[in-house]
């Protein structure tokens, strides 16, 4: 039987406050990101300092208690990173954005919550992914009304370089070290790179 999709804003009984939302990000998400498997009720108890009955209180809708906390995770992550999105003019801003260490941090703890979401039920059932998460926080909303109006050449233009300085920002230090490891004749750099992603009038046949 399906099992209903599990609300974790359903009511101040079942949910946790603002406060200890704040309290389970800023305590557990570098926790999961870098653990190799599931923690435990008591575990996620024991490092966000809340209190074990309350976790399984607020869990119990979902597989289990970590199940539930990667939900709130990755919502929160996603919830910072479109009010990050929000906060730029353009995408070459955005672009621009997630080669600094906090735009880079904001990206990479999307991603990483993201891996550690698809490896749940809830990550596994794609209706149920977005009505949890809410679909406005996976359809990367401010990058797509940049690019509403333009030519699909355009368009297309602006995203592909989007893409890619969200891929170099993940391994940036290996594209780092690569880059500088090419002969001086290469034609491209890390700072050309950065200079076209960024560079609103950019085109592949134009000099940077």
């Amino acid at each position: 039987m399906k099992r209903d999709r599990p609300n974790p804003d359903e009511t101040p009984s079942t949910s946790p406050s603002e406060e200890e939302l704040l309290v389970l990000e800023m305590k557990l998400t570098q926790v999961i990101l870098g653990s190799l498997g599931p923690l435990s009720g008591a575990e996620i108890a024991g490092i966000s300092g809340l209190c074990l009955e309350d976790i399984n209180r607020w869990s119990e809708p979902y597989e289990d208690a970590y199940e539930w906390a990667v939900v709130i995770l990755t919502r929160r992550v996603l919830q910072r990173n479109d009010t990050f999105q929000a906060s730029l003019p353009t995408i070459e801003d955005i672009n621009r954005a997630v080669y600094t260490d906090p735009g880079r941090t904001c990206l990479l703890n999307v991603m990483g919550m993201f891996q550690k979401l698809l490896g749940t039920a809830v990550g596994h059932d794609a209706e149920m992914l977005a009505g949890t998460l809410g679909p406005e926080l996976l359809q990367q909303r401010h990058v797509f009304k940049m690019l509403e109006g333009m030519s699909e050449d355009e368009a297309m233009l602006k995203f592909t370089k989007h893409l890619a300085q969200l891929y170099f920002s993940v391994y940036k230090e290996y594209w780092t070290g690569l880059l500088v490891t090419m002969p001086d004749d290469f034609p491209i750099t890390e700072e050309k790179f950065q200079a076209f992603v960024t560079n609103m009038n950019s085109k592949p046949d134009q000099p940077i």
